[in-house]
């Protein structure tokens, strides 16, 4: 009986933790748009610093 227990102790606090780190991904998850936005950004800043090196 306390082995069945615990293992249902362990398996509501395994469920929580997942869900709670289920609900940060999700906030942390950027859309297509935002993701483009952010790689563009980081060409142009990555060329920005190559045309420096070539002219320089």
């Amino acid at each position: 009986m306390k082995h069945i227990i615990r293992l249902l102790l362990f398996v509501i606090s395994f469920t929580a933790f997942n869900g709670a780190a289920s609900a940060q991904n999700r906030k942390q998850r950027l859309t297509r748009e935002q993701l483009a936005e952010v790689q563009a950004k980081h060409i142009a800043k990555k060329r920005a610093m190559d045309d420096k090196k070539t002219i320089g």
